[in-house]
């Protein structure tokens, strides 16, 4: 619909801001595609997973020792 580049600024912003916006949109695709990406979900797992077992092993730990 609009030329790459030139598309409506949002309310608020100048032209002078538009190389700022521009930028910001293209590190928002790419941290975007790197949390969609399987290496990243991967990881991001791996470090839930870890906390998951170390909680639940602190609690049977506590509960072992007071009874």
């Amino acid at each position: 619909m609009f030329p790459t580049g030139r598309e409506p600024l949002p309310p608020g912003m100048t032209e002078e801001d538009r190389a700022q916006l521009m930028q910001a949109k293209k590190y928002q695709g790419w941290m975007t595609t790197g949390m969609e990406s399987c290496a990243a979900k991967t990881v991001i797992a791996g470090i839930g997973g870890k906390r998951a077992t170390f909680g639940s092993t602190e609690v049977i730990t506590q509960n072992s020792s007071s009874g």
